[in-house]
């Protein structure tokens, strides 16, 4: 009985049980190529009404990114953009802000002056950054962090808003 099943699954076998076995096969490699797609994660989060009180770098809003067990890599892209208020009507103070992906920080960009009104100026930060991780050991932190060049310029109001965007795709490979 077994001699004339393994007769039909070979190439010399019937038409039914040859095409069962290629059926068989392609759902496999379906099935692969299902496993190997990335799983993509989005994650958000804004702080408002901030203050800058020193010149060292101040994290200002993170989101961490968890580690999956069966998908090793992990791509990350940030983004995050940011208006402070700065109590200047020159264009000083600078205002500085970076990424950090995993401790790693980005390069600073510094902040555009926007609208000005008596006394102060809004400032807007735009910075981006990209990194890939494999494999990832644990959980992943993403920061904008940001510093100034003159501390008391940048107190906490409630114009202050900043926003880190992450879309981070992980896979097997």
């Amino acid at each position: 009985m077994q001699r004339k099943a393994d007769t039909a699954l070979t190439a010399a076998g019937t038409q039914v049980a040859q095409a069962v076995r290629k059926l068989t096969a392609l759902v496999q490699q379906v099935l692969d190529l299902i496993a190997r797609m990335p799983q993509v994660q989005v994650r958000k989060d804004v702080k408002t009404n901030f203050g800058l009180s020193s010149s060292a770098w101040s994290t200002v809003v993170s989101v961490t990114l968890p580690k999956i067990d069966d998908l090793p890599a992990v791509a990350i892209s940030a983004s995050a953009q940011a208006n402070v208020e700065g109590l200047t009507t020159t264009y000083e103070p600078n205002l500085n802000g970076r990424i950090l992906i995993n401790g790693v920080p980005s390069t600073s960009m510094v902040a555009a002056y926007g609208d000005g009104g008596a006394g102060s100026q809004t400032l807007v930060l735009q910075v981006a950054d990209v990194a890939e991780i494999s494999p990832q050991v644990g959980p992943v932190t993403v920061a904008l962090q940001m510093n100034t060049t003159v501390p008391g310029a940048f107190p906490a109001s409630e114009i202050n808003r900043a926003v880190l965007t992450i879309y981070a795709g992980y896979s097997r490979v």
